[in-house]
């Protein structure tokens, strides 16, 4: 498996704050059966001025200690963009860091509690310049938790997305975990990532995620998200004849019913 999202670069953002947490950290995963981690902090324009430089040098230093430690953990460069005007043009010009360096795949991040409305814009616009945005974690947006029709459009937009494996378990709240299973469900996720901001933060949950997408999407469905896909990725290759299409597999709900009959007097 591939850890697609990870803070696990010492000391950079938000995420392991040492190096001794950054080794911690690969030393669970590589227990947990993840063979790579892309390495992929903050850029936040005003908070993280990450530079591609910064980043390769931080997976140099920590590959060189997993390997004096004998951790088998491979390492890619990446980066978690916020979304903002003008990403497209400055991953041409080399400023922004993409998955693995080569240009052709970014993952970018909305803020906590909107969607700006330039977003899906900027996002065509990656796409018509060969860039394919990665939205990172899009069941933790609530806004688009009443129905699949903006994960659709993605689909045929060329936007893929990526799964925060926590949300699968809870740990986001009950209907974070819903809306993620729904997207499993119907074929809406094509990566899946820890986040990690730690050492304990969230790794150890790999173990059981093999067992629940199956559960949730089918076998050859886990191999593609979880193997086939991150792996064309992380090679620089064209993926849009391996994305599974969506399927449309609905979910009861007592919430959605609710809503059917009564509207938006039932909250949120």
């Amino acid at each position: 498996m591939i850890d697609f999202h990870s803070h696990i670069l010492p000391g950079i953002d938000d995420g392991c704050a040492t190096m001794e947490e950054s080794i911690q950290a690969a030393r669970v995963l590589q227990e947990q059966g993840i063979l790579t981690v892309v390495a992929t902090p903050h850029h936040l324009p005003g908070h993280y001025e990450t530079s591609p430089d910064t980043i390769r040098s931080g997976v140099q230093e920590l590959e060189a200690r997993l390997y004096a430690d004998g951790i088998h953990l491979a390492l890619v460069p990446g980066c978690e963009i916020m979304i903002h005007r003008g990403i497209t043009e400055r991953i041409l010009n080399g400023e922004l860091m993409t998955i693995s360096g080569m240009g052709n795949y970014a993952l970018v991040e909305f803020p906590p509690h909107e969607i700006p409305w330039y977003a899906i814009s900027v996002m065509e616009h990656m796409v018509e310049s060969g860039i394919t945005p990665i939205l990172a974690h899009p069941e933790r947006y609530n806004m688009l938790h009443r129905d699949l029709d903006e994960p659709r459009t993605w689909y045929f937009k060329g936007i893929l997305a990526q799964l925060d494996i926590a949300s699968l378990f809870g740990l986001h709240g009950s209907d974070v975990q819903r809306y993620a299973e729904l997207m499993v469900r119907n074929h809406l996720i094509h990566l899946l990532g820890s986040d990690l901001h730690g050492p304990i933060s969230r790794v150890n949950l790999w173990r059981d995620v093999p067992k629940k997408i199956i559960r949730l999407g089918g076998e050859d469905y886990f191999k593609s998200i979880s193997t086939t896909l991150p792996h064309t990725i992380l090679e620089g290759r064209d993926i849009r004849t391996l994305v599974p299409p969506p399927r449309y597999v609905k979910s009861f709900s007592l919430r959605r019913l609710a809503h059917a009959f009564l509207g938006n007097s039932i909250p949120d």
